[in-house]
This record gives structure tokens, C-alpha cells and sequence, in this order.
């Protein structure tokens, strides 16, 4: 298990900033759950989940509340007309995923929180379970689920463990499905039938449940991220705290994750320079200067090698129609070097186009 997360700076004041408002108790009263979704240009999905969260959820009192982060793609509308009881919160600026449900979170008034990206749907009753789990674990303080492809095959990165060097070189899908074993991921937990939940170092930020008390104890999700990685400090921080974190295979959710990024011709390399700068960050506030230093000069040399590989097989590649394929590796590469070389002023530009760029995953994993 990891453990040495550094503690998130001014929790106890982030915690006085994420307290709910007292008129909120006063006028709707404390409820089971409070279910937080980070819309940004995700109107479409958004609905689809919003249905499946009501189709499917039964005997709890939740609340749902929409933060819609300043893309203006019709979700309001779409909301006020099919699902008047959410309470939508409308951002003039792209707050990311962390502030954005910091923000909602301030507006809640569950004893639970359940973050959950707008591009999800909930299978039958998974938040009741997972819901049932968190009651049941004593040292629990954050809940995941089985996430699944719309065609129901899994994601094996609904857990994973703390992130590493070695960790992010080598964890590609195909060998995390060869080898669930591996230390470095630990995933054989996805591939066996458990009757309860198990611990895990993270689960996937799409579908958190949370307590209350661990969400305002460690000040909510750390606002440094812009997007990625804040689901794994969060799991590292509560754990600093003696919360723990598990994952519960009898609940399932459908995460389609990230479908209008790759419809932009720049997608792959904004989400690879956006992902690379948050685990950075993670390795810098949880394991040091040296450590975060190291980590930069190793992805640029793979970048490298990446980048000679895709270019060496190009001919072939384009001559059995992939390019499709090359396109994505060199993207994601050419964006991960871009990164590893210090050009920071155009990593934030990349970031500012989050606003005019469609994506889910701009919201979360």
C-alpha cells in the first residue's frame, strides 16, 4: 500500500469552505445521498445518466446536483425540461473537475456523496450496493464500482494502484489484462467473484462514493488538478487519515468515457499532457522534488522511443489502412515529450482550449 501521501495543504480551512450553507439544512434537511455530476459539453450523456440514475435507484432519499462548467451545450435546457428535481448550478468559468464538484459539494446536503461522471449510467442498483458497503466497512471512507464499456466488457482501471514510474511505462491494457497479477496494478480482483468489498490503494474518480465526514476531513478534491489525478490523492489522503479505500464487484456502471475528446483532432495529445502534468503533480506533493524530477526525464526518454517506433512503422501501419491507430500513438507521444521538455506555456494552452473542446473526460477518468 502507498500511505506516505503528504497531507492536503489547509484542510482545515478548505473544510470550513466546503461546509454546506445552513439555510440548505434548514430549508431541504440532511438526505442519504447527495450524487455530484461535472457536466462540460456532455449534454447527451448527461441525460442518458441522469435517466439511468432515477430508473435504478430505489429507497434512498439523494438529491442530484449538476454543475454545468461553462460550455453552454444545452444542458440547462435539457435539464429544466426532462429532469426538473435537479438542482443545476451554472459556472461562468471551467472550474475542472475538482473545484467543480467542491463546488457542488458545498451545495449538497448528503451524509454521502457519490462523484460520478456525466458520461456513466447506473446498472440496476448499483448505488444501493455500493451504498450498503460503505455502511457495512467501519474503516471505509471511499467506495468504487466494476466500470464496464457500453458492450459490458470491463475496465480494468476501475482500481489501480498508486502510480509509479515503472507503473505508468508499463501499464498498457494489454498487459494489465495478460498479467492482473502484477504488483505494479494488482487487478486480479476484477477477474473474481468477491462477496464483499475489497481494499484497494484507488478507485476510478468516474464513480466515487464517498462519505461526508472524509470528503470535508480531507478538503475535498485538491483544486491543483485541472483534470486527473485528484481521484487518486483524495484515496491517498483519506488513507493518511485511516480511511481506506475499496472496490465493490457486485455494482456496476457504464463509463463510455472520454468520446467527443477523441472526435478532436487534438485530443489524444491535450489528454496525454493534461494527464502527465497531474501525475506530477501527485509525485511531487506525495513523494518529493527528486521523485517528480525523475518521473519527467523518464517519460521523455520513452516519448522518444515512442516517437522513432511510430515513425519506423508508419509505412506499414498506413499501408494496412491504421493510420488511424499511428495517429493515436503519435498524438499521445508527441504530446507526452512536449511535456517532458519543460514547454509549459503550451501545456496551459492546451488546457484553456478544455473550454471550447468537447469532452467527458475533461470531468473526470
Amino acid at each position: 500500500m502507498f500511505g506516505q501521501a503528504e497531507p492536503i495543504a489547509g484542510v482545515e480551512a478548505q473544510s470550513r469552505r466546503l461546509s454546506p450553507r445552513p439555510e440548505l439544512m434548514t430549508i431541504i434537511g440532511m438526505k442519504e445521498l447527495s450524487i455530484l455530476i461535472v457536466n462540460w459539453n456532455s449534454k447527451d450523456y448527461l441525460q442518458a445518466c441522469l435517466a439511468s440514475i432515477y430508473r435504478e435507484t430505489r429507497g434512498i432519499d439523494f438529491e442530484v446536483i449538476v454543475v454545468e462548467n461553462a460550455s453552454w451545450d444545452g444542458a440547462a435546457e435539457m435539464v429544466a425540461e426532462k429532469f426538473p428535481q435537479v438542482r443545476f448550478i451554472q459556472s461562468e468559468e471551467n472550474l475542472g473537475f475538482a473545484r467543480g464538484n467542491n463546488l457542488a459539494f458545498a451545495h449538497s446536503v448528503g451524509k454521502t456523496v457519490l462523484l460520478l461522471n456525466p458520461d456513466t449510467e447506473i446498472i440496476e442498483n448499483a448505488i444501493s450496493t455500493m451504498m450498503a458497503a460503505l455502511k457495512a466497512t467501519p474503516d471505509a471512507g471511499i467506495i468504487g464500482c466494476r466500470n464496464v464499456r457500453a458492450d459490458l466488457t470491463l475496465i480494468t482501471e476501475s482500481i489501480r494502484r498508486f502510480p509509479s514510474i515503472l507503473q505508468e511505462i508499463l501499464g498498457m491494457e494489454w498487459l494489465r489484462q495478460a498479467w492482473p497479477t502484477c504488483e505494479l496494478w494488482s487487478i486480479d480482483v476484477l477477474f473474481h467473484e468477491h462477496k464483499g468489498p475489497v481494499q484497494v490503494d484507488v478507485v476510478t474518480g468516474a464513480c466515487q462514493l464517498i462519505s461526508r465526514d472524509v470528503y470535508q476531513a480531507v478538503g475535498g478534491l485538491s483544486a491543483k488538478y485541472f483534470m486527473y489525478s485528484e481521484d487518486i490523492e483524495i484515496c491517498a489522503a483519506a488513507l493518511t487519515r485511516g480511511w481506506k479505500t475499496y472496490y465493490v464487484a457486485n455494482a456496476q456502471i457504464i463509463h463510455h468515457g472520454g468520446k467527443s475528446t477523441h472526435s478532436s483532432g487534438r485530443g489524444d495529445r491535450w489528454v496525454s499532457i493534461m494527464q502527465k502534468h497531474a501525475l506530477w503533480q501527485f509525485h511531487r506533493a506525495a513523494r518529493g522534488k527528486g521523485y517528480a524530477a525523475l518521473f519527467r526525464a523518464v517519460i521523455g526518454f520513452v516519448a522518444v522511443l515512442w516517437i522513432m517506433a511510430a515513425l519506423v512503422m508508419s509505412p506499414i501501419l498506413f499501408a494496412t489502412r491504421k493510420r488511424d491507430a499511428w495517429w493515436r500513438v503519435w498524438r499521445r507521444w508527441t504530446g507526452a515529450l512536449q511535456w517532458a521538455v519543460g514547454l509549459e506555456r503550451l501545456s496551459r494552452r492546451f488546457r484553456t482550449q478544455a473550454v471550447s473542446r468537447g469532452t467527458a473526460d475533461a470531468l473526470g477518468q
